[in-house]
């Protein structure tokens, strides 16, 4: 515990020294969804988990201690907060640490397999930076397998980080799509959700730019209200808010046009009979 916390201290003098800022990491605990793992075991090896990130990461990542968890989890407690252990709550307790990112790990079982994924999480978004997963056996050497597999899920995530900015890149890419996408609710036009949807098809923002595309399209379509403005949204939209308001205005549409045909038809024909009618008098 000693030892994890001097390193930690080291680090942080370190980034104070080069004046280079780098992302502050907290390990959070391991969530065992099996339900057959020790506590005691997952303790020890969440906390293997924070040396080896410590080892590892040097320059690249600042590693909260165990101890300031701890007091965290303390104050929070005695302030009777619901420490939820999902997702959400450790995003939660990562922000209340005043942590940038958090690795989230979870135990899963299939039979005799375990699978164990450890996911780094940007709390300012809620996004997922990066994710790794390994495989290990149960059994008497249950324990070495499992940090063995997480040994390997740090050691990827780690080397992922081989640019000491990329983590801030990536802040700075998220937050220049979030830009666009609040430029793009300002414009409240067709091209501007268009362009994002370009630059960001899997955005943070992609529903919405396709509901939104979809409420602007029936808009023109309801403004100009003619067979070849619904076919062009459902050909657009063929599940859209308005494909059933398109169908049926198609269909009505085109009883209007029958009947103006009809009509005119009709009216061709009386014009037609009564030039005859007309005709024929004169030839009388």
């Amino acid at each position: 515990m000693k030892r994890i916390f001097v390193l930690s201290f080291i680090v942080l003098f370190l980034q104070i020294v080069c004046g280079k800022e780098v992302p502050k990491i907290a390990v959070m605990e391991i969530i065992d969804n099996s339900g057959s793992l020790d506590k005691k075991m997952l303790k020890t090896e969440e906390d293997q988990m924070r040396a080896q990130l410590i080892n590892k990461g040097k320059k690249k990542v600042q590693v909260i201690s165990t101890v300031e968890q701890g007091e965290a989890i303390s104050r929070m407690q005695k302030e009777s907060y619901r420490l939820d252990r999902d997702r959400d709550g450790q995003i939660e307790l990562g922000k209340l640490i005043s942590a940038r990112e958090i690795l989230y790990t979870v135990v899963s079982s299939f039979g005799a397999k375990f699978t164990v994924t450890t996911t780094l999480i940007d709390l300012k978004t809620g996004n997922n930076i990066d994710a790794a997963s390994a495989d290990f056996d149960g059994g008497a050497n249950i324990q070495q397998s499992l940090r063995t597999a997480l040994e390997k899920n740090i050691d990827f995530l780690v080397d992922q980080m081989e640019d000491p900015d990329k983590l801030l890149k990536a802040e700075q890419e998220r937050e220049a799509e979030l830009n666009f996408c609040k430029k793009a609710r300002q414009d409240k036009t067709s091209d501007g959700w268009i362009s994002y949807l370009r630059r960001y098809p899997e955005g943070v923002c992609a529903a919405e730019a396709e509901k939104e595309l979809d409420k602007i399209a029936c808009g023109t379509a309801r403004s100009k209200n003619t067979i070849d403005a619904w076919r062009e949204y459902l050909n657009n939209f063929p599940q859209g808010n308005c494909a059933y308001e398109a169908e049926n205005n198609i269909l009505s549409l085109k009883r209007v046009e029958e009947y103006k045909k009809d009509k005119e038809d009709e009216d061709a024909k009386s014009r037609e009979r009564l030039k005859y009618l007309k005709n024929r008098n004169r030839n009388r």
